[in-house]
């Protein structure tokens, strides 16, 4: 699938110890899930509503999130937007 060399996953290892996918589309979120385990992510959370990726995002703060841009049940642009203006540690 992706093979990555041994220096670029060690680079890599403490941002993808915790992921979040924030994804209505269950296939795309699963491939995603596949590649992140494969890449040695740990905690690989999926969501497909905003409220409880904002609550899985409190309770685990992940190093990576992945959102989709828009959607009926989510809005990456709008959950950005509110991570970006929240006081929690990832929204950096």
């Amino acid at each position: 699938m992706f093979a990555a060399d041994t220096r670029t996953l060690n680079r890599i290892a403490p941002t993808i110890q915790r992921v979040v996918i924030a994804d209505p589309n269950l296939a795309s979120a699963r491939l995603l899930v596949d590649i992140m385990k494969s890449l040695g992510a740990r905690e690989v959370v999926t969501e497909s509503d905003e409220a409880r990726v904002m609550d899985a995002i409190r309770e685990i703060e992940p190093g990576l999130i992945f959102t989709e841009r828009a959607g009926p049940q989510l809005d990456g642009e709008s959950l950005t937007r509110n991570l970006r203006r929240s006081n929690l540690p990832s929204r950096r």
